[in-house]
């Protein structure tokens, strides 16, 4: 049903079902990361950490394209309360893990769960919003985020130092079972029809095995795996052929997990093209500026957290005010407008080094994080304006998918940039006398910059060594906002080639 078939007091309690849920996925990554330290020492298994992070964010790339065809094709009510189960099961099992490898299984778990609490919360809105008013309610679940990535650290540190870091996910429930309530008292449902075409099982298959393959591939080349070794190239190119065979598989079946005629729509290719810009852009920055802050800078990781701050606010203060007024303005202006507050934030940025004062780097991030929030809601906004309610899920997934697809991307071409720039840059110094006399320690900060890190590292290395290593290290960070600047002007010229209007696709 439409906004005009259900009442005020049903569209309110909707909206903040839909803010439940999107809090519940978006405030888990960043209370789990505080409270990851600690976990690690109870349960130990360093060497898999990342893989608590790795497997959730697979699994929840994977499945979002699913939920946003399954919404599509028996409705979103269901999908909403399988998606948030899923979630809730997960977050159980990881509080109860006895391992890192039983914790790494269930966050895969989870991830299955949060895959449609990225996709299907969005999808509710354009299935219950006419054009006029979508914009409002994406404005306060875009908002939404930032808050969750403002109060999960503060969640985090509170849960784990009061009660126990299993409490980090426990905590999930309360707000599950509530969005869950909201949801099933509020959003009556149309009947979907009673003649129904299969799911494209195998297609959906072959997509997530696709998606898996480029994710992992390039998370390792952002590891430091040259691109010539296998798990990075042999990985990519798997990818080719397993999407050469989604491709072939999506022609001939009657009705597509994914169908291709959307690619045939300027406006779908152009808003996700952008969407998948932007997310390589500012989550490629959001993963590095912490870095810069406290090698560079010799900042603690409080700093950091206060420098990053500001991102989070701007997104949340413009996709608030954006869905409110995007309705007048139209979508494509806020992309646009987003895409070029994230060009002049990346262009100023490259010039920030150890002597920018705090004030100007908080400055960039606020003028980053506004930008995100422009762009985001406006390019979604556009997206399902152009299409029919019955494919609402689908282009709705396919959105979030990019995002995600352009920040792994993003996050992992960024720190092959970093490394690279940096060994280049400190090649010089390491054949000289100095670097010869220094503990195995502290030369390896020479390897790998993140051992700039420590305070006690930095004191012990005489100036001659320490000033070109920073040198070494700006130039890298330049490098960084440079592919960043890069991804900004790309996705700048691409949202100025978007036209509004009403077209449909052939589904």
């Amino acid at each position: 049903m439409t906004a005009a078939e259900h009442n005020e007091q049903n569209l309110s309690r909707i909206i903040l079902g839909i803010m439940l849920g999107v809090f519940l996925a978006g405030i888990d990554g960043t209370v789990v990361s505080t409270a990851m330290p600690t976990i690690v020492t109870e349960l130990g298994g360093l060497a898999i950490y990342s893989w608590v992070f790795t497997s959730y964010m697979l699994t929840g790339a994977i499945t979002m394209p699913l939920f946003g065809k399954l919404c599509d094709v028996i409705g979103i009510k269901r999908n909403f309360y399988a998606a948030v189960v899923v979630f809730l099961i997960g977050s159980m099992l990881s509080g109860l893990s006895g391992s890192m490898v039983q914790l790494v299984i269930f966050r895969a778990i989870q991830g299955l769960g949060a895959g449609g609490m990225f996709s299907v919360p969005y999808a509710l809105i354009g299935k219950v919003f006419p054009p006029n008013q979508r914009g409002k309610a994406l404005g306060y679940t875009s908002a939404v985020w930032g808050i969750s990535s403002i109060l999960g650290p503060l969640l985090g540190s509170t849960i784990v130092t009061t009660l126990s870091w299993r409490w980090v996910f426990y905590i999930n429930i309360p707000f599950g079972v509530g969005s869950v309530y909201l949801i099933k008292v509020a959003y009556r449902e149309i009947a979907r029809p009673e003649e129904k075409h299969p799911v494209d099982y195998l297609g959906a298959v072959m997509l997530m095995v696709s998606i898996t393959l480029i994710l992992i591939g390039f998370l390792r080349f952002g590891q430091r795996v040259p691109f010539r070794d296998w798990t990075v190239s042999g990985l990519l190119g798997l990818a080719v052929i397993s999407s050469a065979l989604f491709v072939l598989i999506e022609k001939r079946v009657k009705d597509p997990i994914f169908p291709l005629d959307f690619f045939r729509l300027p406006v779908f290719r152009l808003t996700n093209a952008v969407a998948l810009l932007g997310g390589f852009t500012i989550l490629g920055l959001i993963s590095y500026v912490p870095l810069y802050i406290q090698a560079s800078k010799g900042g603690s990781a409080m700093t950091a957290g206060i420098v990053i701050m500001p991102l989070s606010v701007g997104w949340s203060g413009a996709s608030y005010i954006t869905g409110r007024i995007i309705h007048r303005t139209g979508g494509r202006k806020m992309i646009i407008y987003g895409m070029l507050l994230l060009l002049i934030g990346c262009f100023g940025a490259l010039w920030l080094n150890e002597e920018t004062p705090l004030a100007v780097v908080i400055g960039f991030m606020l003028l980053l994080g506004t930008g995100m929030g422009m762009q985001t809601p406006g390019a979604l906004v556009t997206l399902q304006n152009a299409v029919e309610v019955s494919v609402m899920g689908v282009v709705t997934a396919s959105q979030q998918l990019a995002r995600r697809i352009g920040a792994t991307l993003g996050v992992s071409l960024m720190g092959a940039v970093l490394t690279n720039i940096f060994i280049n840059g400190v090649a010089d110094i390491k054949a000289s006398p100095m670097y010869q006399g220094l503990a195995p320690r502290l030369q390896a900060g020479f390897d790998d910059p993140t051992s700039l890190l420590t305070g006690d590292a930095r004191a012990l290395l005489p100036p001659d060594l320490l000033n070109p290593l920073l040198d070494a290290f700006s130039q890298a960070i330049t490098g960084i906002f440079l592919v960043g600047l890069l991804a900004a002007i790309l996705g700048t010229i691409l949202a100025l080639r978007i036209r509004a209007g009403k077209s449909e696709p052939a589904a």
